[in-house]
């Protein structure tokens, strides 16, 4: 996976136009052995941008993120863009997120990312919107208010990591999740506001068989609901009382949701979705009573 999301990021036209941006690319391998950072420098002297790895000694998403953002700091990057392993760029991606955040001046801009299923995958499974594919998403134009809060297929001003102090994402959900939308809640309160859309700089992913089952479908939906209100508690302390979050408030609206949505159920292409979305608020459910789990290992 990630010698494609490298290979992907290589073919940039970016670089074959001589656009006089300076690009580095940093990998933050948390596997126990290094192995990434043996691959990086094996590909580095053929690559046409600098490119290094950093071992990240402790594991979890969080701490894997944070150790990039230094690094980012310590270059005093301009811009910092991010993309996950298993996803993979066309040629414009890069330049297509750049020249956005120049025209729109926005201090963050989100991309969507399309994911190919299995041939194998279950139709129910494909219906369900768990991957990141999102068709009304999509459909808005760029320089909207992002629908989303992404740690992926994003690209953010350099200042913002200045303008706040790490940890950048709380390690308090260092293996459950949400630490993207933690991260942009506490940006947006500092006047990093401008979180905005960009349609065209779209990445791909591929979601592996194994995945395409009832327990991913179940785990990853309940993930999601209980990592979006563990977050929403353990990043209201930092917020402005005006900026604080509601997660009650919101889980309560869902759940009026599930209650208008239950003719759903009767409709074949619409049912694993609005199940999909049952299991999410019963996973905020969940975190309001105080039950949680690690979703990404421990």
């Amino acid at each position: 996976m990630l010698a494609r999301c490298l290979a992907s990021i290589a073919g940039q036209d970016l670089f074959s136009a001589d656009s006089g941006d300076r690009v580095t690319v940093i990998v933050g391998d948390n596997n126990p052995d290094a192995s990434a950072c043996a691959q990086i420098a094996e590909m580095a002297a053929g690559y046409p941008c600098a490119l290094r790895a950093i071992h990240v000694t402790e594991p979890g998403l969080c701490r894997n993120r944070n150790a990039l953002f230094a690094e980012a700091l310590a270059m005093r990057a301009d811009y910092v863009v991010l993309i996950d392993d298993d996803e993979w760029a066309g040629t414009d991606w890069l330049s297509t997120l750049l020249g956005a955040m120049r025209q729109t001046g926005a201090d963050a801009m989100v991309g969507p990312v399309h994911t190919i299923f299995h041939p194998d995958a279950p139709e129910w499974f494909r219906r369900s919107g768990i991957g990141q594919s999102d068709a009304r998403n999509e459909a808005l134009p760029t320089g909207s208010h992002s629908p989303k809060l992404a740690s992926h297929n994003t690209i953010l001003k350099g200042e913002i990591l200045t303008a706040l102090e790490p940890p950048w994402f709380p390690l308090e959900l260092n293996f459950l999740g949400a630490e993207d939308q933690a991260f942009f809640w506490r940006a947006s309160a500092a006047g990093h506001d401008r979180i905005l859309w960009c349609a065209e700089a779209a990445l791909t992913e591929e979601m592996p068989l194994a995945r395409s089952d009832r327990r991913y479908f179940i785990d990853r939906s309940l993930q999601r609901g209980t990592s979006a209100v563990i977050a929403a508690k353990i990043i209201n302390p930092l917020l402005p009382a005006g900026r604080a979050r509601h997660p009650l408030r919101i889980t309560l609206k869902e759940m009026l949701r599930l209650v208008a949505g239950l003719p759903m159920l009767l409709l074949p292409a619409r049912r694993s979705r609005y199940i999909r979305h049952a299991i999410y608020v019963a996973g905020r459910l969940q975190a309001h009573l105080g039950h949680q789990r690690n979703f990404y290992g421990s």
